[in-house]
């Protein structure tokens, strides 16, 4: 078992629940819609950089589907990547399966993130 708690989502993937919100209604229409999303993770020079690469139901990518899927795929990736920049449970996934730390204090220049080897 893997740090995310699962042993079956390939590296980088990772299971989320989302509530779809219509944008003209402001009313929920679809509660606990239950997917996969892939996360690209990169650091470079100490500044960390995730964001959400694809969403899936069942490990089949919602791409290629049909208007409303894609409108669904684009809801999800935006709710993924505002919680991964909120620092919600989402991020904490990520930032375990990566073994990534942050260095030093919240506003100090010479702060950074790495990724530490076997999460130490």
């Amino acid at each position: 078992m893997n740090a995310r708690g699962n042993s079956t989502l390939p590296h980088g993937r990772y299971p989320f629940t989302a509530t779809i919100v219509d944008r003209v209604l402001n009313l929920p229409v679809i509660f606990d819609f239950e997917c996969e999303v892939d996360i690209e993770t990169l650091v470079t020079s100490g500044e960390l950089v995730c964001f959400c690469t694809d969403v899936l139901v069942d490990g089949q990518s919602l791409c290629g589907g049909s208007r409303l899927t894609h409108e669904l795929r684009t809801m999800v990736m935006s709710m993924a990547d505002e919680e991964i920049e909120q620092g919600g449970a989402l991020f904490e996934r990520i930032r375990e399966a990566e073994s990534l730390a942050f260095i030093g204090a919240a506003g100090d220049p010479d702060a950074h993130w790495e990724v530490r080897e076997n999460g130490r």
